[in-house]
């Protein structure tokens, strides 16, 4: 019993009991998690990355760097691998010492990644409000549905956001360390306190394009602090973040400077004609309309979120006189949110998946939020009024987690009437995770299939949990001639038939939660 308490006044107790609640809910559900269109090749790409880093390739007369890019070395050999080469191992030894499936591996990989995540998360917050508030707000952010169900399948923006975040946490560590050495400290020193720092922001930077900014709030940060004599230190800064960001990309050894500029421009407008639904219509990427991530950011959190954001913010400017430090620091934090808001409304790039791009850029507006509950939390009286505070906010996710299980990442609020509602308008389920639940039913012994018909792009979803069932089912792609025994599976991507069939009193199965379709299944039978 004493050490239960020495343990819970320990400042990181809230936090660590929050994450280890976190990973016995990860392994009990983790096998549950469909594939999404994106991961089985992006992951192919992870097994083959480590081809660049053999010693044993180099030198056996016909390394060829390209067998590193995995079988769609067009579409990821230009994307930064550096999660993978982080993530690769771990999900490795999962696979073969705790029984876990590839796609469960990766998916608890991701997971525990978004655990750390929320572990700087709470340290970050905790520059504005006290630690009762902070655990809240982690919570709070934990249990957005949207979140929650990125942080299984994600394994490209998710991870991004944990980066971007650590680079921002101990960027600013960094810089008051800086601003806080004498002049006779050694240079031994300070490179100890700009490496790890340096290297965060060069991964974050290898994940996406937008990592710099990470390091130029952190070097606004410290010019802030007032003490500028070491500001030269952020040259090696910048030069060991950038080795770090060359050597996680082995596409950019050659031609280095063409292909980084190749990248920048590809990345800047990510040029795609996807189909997106929105408010009912069908859209290409590149023709949404202006309000599309405004509107998703209104609809797809839980309704306290902006009500405590806005509060939070009236909170900051009534401040601002009180504690000036603070403030600027805030402001500096929400360049984080504006500048690539302001980006997406004037430049106007492709997009598409709702918002996971722009996952990243959620955390500053927890910042306020954090503000507003610690506001609370003070006016309070008692214990329990606290406690009911925290429910008020995280019973939305939580409730809705739990009917969406596993599609959390599909969620909407009651803003556009829910889930179910928002189906009918909005995209929902575009990663196509419902496909695994669909073949679960349509593999049953009793259902006869023995051919599987869906989109091409889901055919290697298809193919790996057949494999994993060791069925000798086959699957072809739609348009082939349909036969009895055929199951067709649709899914509800951009798909207004899906719409339209709900409504048809047919044989077919639906994928569906809170009124929401994701898949369709048909087995034509043979006419009597």
């Amino acid at each position: 019993m004493q050490s239960l308490q020495k343990f819970l006044k320990y400042q990181n107790a809230p936090i660590l009991v929050l994450i280890l609640c976190n990973i016995v809910a990860g392994i009990l559900t983790v096998k549950t998690y469909g594939l999404t269109l994106d991961e089985p090749y992006y992951y192919s790409y992870g097994e083959s990355i480590g081809y660049a880093y053999s010693p044993t390739e180099w030198f056996s007369g016909n390394f060829d760097l390209e067998n590193s890019y995995g079988p769609s070395k067009w579409d990821h050999r230009d994307r930064g691998p550096a999660y993978l080469l982080l993530a690769r191992v771990p999900a490795k030894l999962l696979e073969t010492y705790a029984g876990f499936d590839l796609a469960s591996a990766w998916h608890f990989v991701n997971f525990l990644t978004f655990q750390v995540g929320l572990f700087f998360l709470y340290h970050f917050l905790q520059r504005w409000v006290s630690k009762e508030a902070s655990i809240t707000t982690t919570a709070f952010f934990m249990l957005q549905p949207i979140i929650w169900g990125h942080s299984f399948i994600n394994p490209k923006d998710m991870p991004f956001l944990v980066f971007f975040l650590m680079s921002i946490e101990l960027g600013f560590r960094m810089a008051e360390n800086l601003s806080a050495l004498t002049e006779k400290t050694p240079a031994r020193l300070i490179f100890k306190i700009i490496i790890v720092p340096a290297i965060v922001m060069g991964l974050a930077t290898n994940m996406r394009i937008l990592g710099p900014l990470s390091g130029i709030l952190v070097f606004i940060y410290y010019l802030q602090l007032g003490k500028r004599t070491r500001w030269l230190w952020f040259i090696p800064y910048g030069l060991i973040g950038f080795a770090a960001f060359l050597f996680c990309w082995p596409y950019i050894w050659q031609d280095t400077l063409q292909r980084i500029s190749e990248i920048l421009l590809f990345m800047s407008d990510n040029p795609t004609e996807l189909k997106v639904l929105f408010y009912g219509q069908i859209f290409t990427a590149d023709q949404l309309p202006l309000r599309y991530l405004p509107t998703l950011l209104l609809i797809t959190l839980t309704e306290p979120f902006w009500i405590l954001t806005i509060f939070g913010f009236i909170l900051s400017a009534y401040q601002w006189k009180q504690n000036k430090q603070a403030t600027q620091t805030l402001l500096l934090c929400l360049v984080w949110f504006f500048l690539p808001l302001a980006y997406v409304l004037i430049r106007r790039p492709a997009m598409y998946d709702g918002f996971r791009h722009f996952l990243f850029i959620l955390p500053p507006l927890f910042i306020l939020i954090g503000i507003g509950v610690d506001f609370l939390f003070t006016r309070a009286k008692h214990n329990w009024i606290k406690i009911l505070i925290a429910g008020f906010l995280i019973a939305p996710g939580l409730l809705s987690i739990v009917k969406l299980f596993p599609y959390e990442y599909a969620y909407y609020n009651q803003f556009v009437g829910g889930t179910g509602q928002a189906s009918f308008n909005f995209e929902t389920d575009y990663w196509s995770t419902c496909y695994k639940e669909a073949l679960e039913i349509a593999s049953q012994p009793q259902k006869n299939v023995k051919r599987i018909i869906v989109s091409p792009k889901g055919i290697p979803i298809m193919q790996y949990f057949l494999h994993e069932k060791e069925s000798d089912i086959k699957v072809y792609a739609s348009g082939v001639q349909v036969l009895w025994g055929d199951a067709l599976i649709f899914s509800a991507r951009a798909n207004k038939v899906i719409q339209m069939y709900r409504t048809v009193d047919d044989d077919a199965i639906w994928i569906t939660r809170d009124g929401a379709i994701f898949c369709r299944i048909r087995i034509p039978k043979p006419i009597e």
